[in-house]
């Protein structure tokens, strides 16, 4: 049950991550840091789920460009048998990073609660983030808490952001 804070922003329950390659799914052996050429360069990816599949890619490089650029190859790639959102992250402290997303079957999106999600998630279990992280995407900001480590993947994530009426509407049966 979502509950809405003191200061307006809504905190969501966003369950388990799953990180067994077969419940992603990715066809790999493990799910961190597999290696994965695209064109003429090689990625190091993390495959996480949200209850859907996320790559996610740490990169020093213009998040926007990378996932512009290489987003649809990898959404596609083989390890992947049912497409995957790919996630392009940059790590500015240990608890804020930018994050772009090439959304399976539909491309560029201004946002995604679950890759942030799973972005944080690969980030504390490759020891670049800390438990609490402001992720930066282009339609906003959210706050992600993960309470898991290495030894320790079985808590749930939490997300929290701003929530607006976007329509209203009636339909007469």
């Amino acid at each position: 049950i979502p509950r809405v804070n003191k200061d307006g922003l809504v905190t969501v329950n966003m369950n388990k991550p799953f990180l067994q390659p077969s419940s992603i799914p990715v066809s790999t052996e493990n799910n961190m840091n597999i290696e994965l050429k695209i064109q003429n360069e090689t990625f190091k990816v993390n495959a996480v789920s949200m209850g859907n599949p996320h790559c996610v890619i740490f990169t020093k490089e213009n998040t926007k460009e990378y996932a512009l650029k290489y987003g649809s190859n990898i959404e596609k790639n083989e390890i992947f048998p049912e497409k995957t959102n790919v996630e392009f992250v940059k790590v500015l402290s240990r608890n804020e990073i930018n994050l772009d997303v090439w959304e399976r079957g539909c491309g560029i999106t201004l946002a995604c609660g679950t890759g942030a999600c799973a972005s944080v998630v690969a980030g504390i279990l490759n020891g670049l983030l800390d438990k609490k992280v402001k992720v930066n995407l282009p339609g906003g900001v959210l706050y992600v808490e993960w309470e898991g480590s290495i030894s320790d993947t079985d808590k749930n994530v939490y997300m929290t952001g701003p929530a607006e009426y976007s329509f209203k509407g009636q339909i007469d049966l």
